[in-house]
């Protein structure tokens, strides 16, 4: 047997539930996240005053910013273990959320 099957066996079924819902939950917020933003485009465009190809960019932003960190993850998780990783990028990732929806200007 290999390491990740060694390991899956001596998790408790009941963790390995759980585990696995936290992580379809949290891949189903980031998701929607992306869905909700494309969508939410023309109310962010009225709302803040502002040219719908200026409103385009949090899209290109948002992809710009998936296609950075993605290679950069794989350095956080030589550094830092799974958990660690995934608690620290569901906290950015909310910190964020909240400041987008406080945000006062477009700027």
């Amino acid at each position: 047997m290999d390491n990740a099957n060694d390991i899956a066996h001596t998790i408790d079924p009941r963790k390995r539930i759980v585990i696995s819902a936290i992580l379809l939950i949290s891949d189903f917020i980031c998701l929607m996240s992306q869905t909700m933003m494309v969508t939410a485009l023309p109310v962010i465009q009225s709302d803040m005053h502002q040219a719908m190809t200026t409103v385009q960019w949090l899209t290109t932003g948002y992809t710009l910013l998936i296609g950075i960190v993605t290679p950069l993850a794989a350095n956080l998780y030589e550094k830092f273990t799974n958990r660690q990783v995934f608690l620290g990028t569901i906290g950015i990732f909310t910190v964020g959320t909240l400041l987008g929806c406080v945000a006062q200007n477009f700027y």
